[in-house]
């Protein structure tokens, strides 16, 4: 028979550890462990808490200031940590109403101003509007109902959607959103409000903002999604 990986001069580290880790010390799993992490068998519990303990020497100052060799620090794993991230307050997102329709859509995040592979949005369905029917080459549509009541459209079914429920329309689905409640005599309580989210954007964001910009959101608009401004106008 042919000699096992771990008796061959010529055999990589990799294939040594993918047959034999198990008799190792912990240390050898810090960074290979993750990069072959598919092929290795599972990990015991003295490595978990060898690489658990590395990752906590990273954050815990008085553990990494420690000089005792067992509070030593691992070398770093393989592996990319974000050195940034993106906030923003729902007062500073940019607002506009979709040409020839009645919808608005809040940007809060989207490829346009912050570089993302994805769009995220505030979507306000005015009383009575009613969404043409499209479709997306690439993009999945999600849509998360904050407030009012619609109607979803998917390849010719139709379904209610309420407070709650979230729906997800596949790329090249024909579809639509429509808010039925009656277009006059309605209130601010009959705007339909949804999280929306386009991945990946598909060219979502720049059809947005093919719109008119129509500002920051009004103040029934904050007040339903934040409870601010309740009883301004």
């Amino acid at each position: 028979s042919s000699p096992s990986p771990s008796a061959s001069p010529s055999a990589s580290p990799s294939a040594h550890l993918s047959n034999s880790y198990t008799d190792q010390d912990p240390s050898v799993l810090q960074t290979d462990a993750w990069v072959q992490g598919s092929r290795l068998k599972p990990l015991t519990s003295a490595q978990v808490a060898h690489i658990l303990g590395g990752a906590r020497l990273y954050t815990d100052p008085e553990l990494s200031s420690s000089s005792s060799p067992s509070h030593s620090i691992p070398p770093p794993l393989e592996c990319a940590i974000a050195s940034s991230f993106t906030k923003r307050s729902i007062h500073e997102v940019d607002m506009f109403k979709i040409s020839n329709q009645s919808n608005r859509v809040a940007l809060v995040f989207d490829p346009v101003s912050d570089q993302l592979q994805f769009t995220f949005a505030v979507e306000i369905f005015e009383p009575g509007h009613v969404t043409p029917l499209h479709s997306h080459s690439e993009g999945h549509e999600l849509f998360f109902v904050l407030s009012g009541t619609g109607v979803g459209y998917c390849n010719g079914t139709s379904f209610p959607l309420n407070p709650g429920d979230v729906v997800v329309f596949p790329p090249d689905s024909v579809h639509g959103l429509d808010n039925p409640s009656p277009e006059t005599g309605g209130g601010d309580e009959d705007r339909l409000y949804c999280l929306e989210m386009m991945l990946p954007n598909d060219a979502f964001s720049e059809f947005v903002r093919a719109g008119d910009a129509v500002g920051p959101m009004e103040n029934p608009d904050l007040c339903a999604l934040i409870a601010i401004g309740c009883g301004s106008s």
